[in-house]
């Protein structure tokens, strides 16, 4: 059965608004009399749209990372510098970093206040994401409202950002390719056993650039696509009542590469699942829909079976149809079969295969070469500053960032020799941010003397950069000591306090000697162990000291 009927904006309070009904597939016959109460409620109420008007708050300027605004009052519009041809993306949804305790609708305006093409309601809930393409260069405002252009409402966060993109016909040629589908073991099984449903979301083994745009998420359709619309849709809705693309409805199609979009049913025996093959920076990420049945039609006569091959580093895409056969019950056989980019104003399909003509194949193939040029490249973070200090013989590290983009972890790491790091702390990253945000940790127990500390950052992807070193040195009367001969045959002298813990480990951070000094001059034997390099460590109650010690023999 199906579990979701969507009906968008088209009612005349949020009382009776109705965001989700339950829909039950019948026969062409018997749904016509289903449909026709609603259908007679929804004409006999009054047809809803975009806002217009409002009141200026201020000037935004979208940049490829998400970044947010505080809307003091529904029916405020904010001012934005579009470029021809550009996407840009405005949404309350959570992944965004937007928010709204109340039903939220956008529109977008020129700068006189006419309608520029752009309106979103209810997309994650009650709550609106818009994704447009600028008609022209200029300046341009986006409008929000409370549902039903009211504005008394209170205060809302919306995120923004620009997408890049290209202006047009999407930039892709297509070339018939052998189909050869992708076997053996390795699988993800995305356990898709719903009807009209999304994964949740998939971080991508590399970035992909589709259309323009970078990507390194994406969510995979029961219904034979993906989608690069991550925000609002995990784990949710996927429309099954298919539309001719290019198609501005329904938002949950566009952004994806559809083999083909058309009304499946995965059960028992259906596998929908994904792997990745190959070594970087010529990975390929495939999704596999094995034996899919169709809705209406679920016997193993009407099974799909069909890949999507995503390159690393060339950004091509494979369409794989091993078979698609027709369910003559059901959408009269018809399925889309090609890409449909973020504004759903703009589609390649593959010859023939659009709704709603109805078709059927087996073992062809398809190559859509990218032809859109280089990614705009998000940088995971930007840095503002690292500084360390030595205070009562511990070192305080103190980072800043200004932006995060997919930023997952980082690493702190330190060295005494310049060279040879090892990693002391590791501290959650904030994910993505548009704000500055300040991180602090404390090395209790230093090299002594001087001595180097550096953050590797690490993004969702298990990609990761290592940032500049910073020197820092940090003394300590209770823990200052000598060491001769160094280097040593094997044996030698510590000077030092005594009462103070010492003990001396290898590069591995074994512990080869250790002992509690019951003078100032300390003797140490390491004739037994092998040749190479050593720290010698002395830790007393309010500091701790190391330092390294050459063993030639």
């Amino acid at each position: 059965m199906k579990q979701y009927f969507q009906q968008k904006g088209c009612f005349g309070s949020s009382e009776n608004k109705i965001s989700h009904l339950t829909f039950f597939k019948m026969t062409a016959s018997k749904k016509f009399f289903l449909l026709l109460p609603i259908f007679i409620f929804i004409f006999s109420t009054p047809v809803f749209s975009q806002c217009s008007g409002g009141t200026l708050q201020s000037t935004i300027t979208p940049t490829t990372t998400w970044q947010t605004v505080t809307v003091t009052q529904a029916g405020n519009y904010f001012k934005f510098a579009a470029t021809s041809g550009t996407q840009y993306e405005f949404s309350f949804c959570g992944c965004s970093g937007g928010s709204a305790s109340y039903d939220t609708q956008l529109t977008v305006l020129d700068n006189t206040g006419a309608y520029a093409g752009g309106y979103n309601d209810d997309f994650c809930g009650l709550q609106s994401d818009l994704t447009w393409t600028a008609p022209s260069t200029g300046t341009f405002r986006i409008l929000v409202s409370q549902y039903f252009c009211t504005t008394n409402a209170t205060s809302a966060v919306l995120g923004y950002k620009a997408l890049g993109g290209s202006s047009g016909a999407m930039c892709y040629t297509t070339s018939v390719i052998a189909s050869t589908l992708v076997g053996g073991g390795g699988w993800t099984n995305t356990g898709l056993t719903c009807d009209d449903c999304f994964t949740s979301t998939i971080t991508l083994p590399f970035t992909f650039c589709f259309n323009g745009n970078q990507y390194s998420q994406l969510l995979i359709s029961s219904n034979g696509y993906i989608t690069f619309n991550t925000c609002g849709t995990s784990g949710g809705y996927s429309d099954y009542a298919l539309v001719a693309i290019p198609s501005t409805t329904p938002s949950t199609i566009q952004n994806s590469i559809m083999c083909p979009w058309m009304d499946l049913l995965p059960q028992a025996g259906s596998d929908i699942q994904y792997k990745t093959t190959g070594a970087t920076p010529n990975r390929i990420f495939i999704v596999s829909y094995n034996a899919v049945t169709q809705y209406s039609c679920t016997n193993a006569a009407h099974q799909v079976t069909s890949q999507i091959k995503l390159y690393e580093t060339s950004n091509n895409i494979d369409l794989l149809m091993n078979v698609k056969p027709i369910c003559p019950g059901w959408e009269s056989g018809s399925a889309d079969e090609g890409l449909i980019d973020a504004t759903g104003a703009n589609a390649i399909v593959i010859a023939g295969r659009n709704f709603p003509t109805n078709w059927t194949t087996t073992g062809d193939a398809y190559k859509l070469t990218y032809t859109c040029g280089s990614c705009p490249i998000v940088l995971p973070i930007e840095l503002t500053s690292l500084t360390g200090k030595c205070n009562n013989g511990k070192v305080t590290l103190n980072w800043q960032t200004e932006t995060e983009t997919n930023n997952r972890y980082f690493t702190i790491e330190r060295t005494i020799d310049g060279s040879n790091y090892e990693a002391i702390d590791t501290v959650a990253g904030a994910g993505n941010s548009s704000q500055p945000i300040n991180y602090s940790i404390v090395d209790n127990e230093p090299y002594s003397g001087t001595s180097y500390y550096r953050l590797k950052q690490t993004d969702v992807n298990g990609q990761f950069k290592y940032f500049t070193p910073i020197e820092v040195s940090c003394d300590n009367e209770a823990t200052n000591f000598s060491v001769f001969p160094n280097p040593s045959a094997g044996t030698f002298t510590v000077n030092s306090i005594s009462d103070a813990d010492l003990s001396v480990t290898n590069t591995l951070g074994q512990i080869v000697y250790e002992t509690k000094t019951s003078s100032t001059s300390t003797e140490i034997d390491l004739k037994n162990e092998p040749a190479g390099i050593y720290f010698i460590r002395i830790n007393s109650e309010t500091a701790s000291k190391v330092k390294k010690i050459i063993i030639n023999k």
